[in-house]
């Protein structure tokens, strides 16, 4: 079940409203950092489907620590 958008502020319940503003947000934060603006940019192209965003980011949190227990391990 879908979260519900809060009452107040100036989104008043208007989730696209909402997402477009966030995903706004989170490019200009992520100017001047590659790899945060390459991550920004591949979220909003799949916006409208969260379930592929939450794929994308257990794809890479499973390659970081997947790469980290690598390093560790002895050769």
């Amino acid at each position: 079940m879908p979260r519900a958008v809060p009452a107040c502020g100036p989104f008043r319940g208007d989730r696209g409203r909402l997402r477009r503003a966030a995903a706004a947000a989170a490019q200009q934060a992520a100017a001047g950092h590659d790899h945060l603006a390459d991550s920004s940019a591949a979220d909003a192209a799949s916006a409208q489907d969260p379930a592929e965003i939450r794929e994308a980011k257990f794809r890479y949190g499973l390659e970081v620590v997947l790469d980290g227990l690598a390093l560790r391990l002895p050769r």
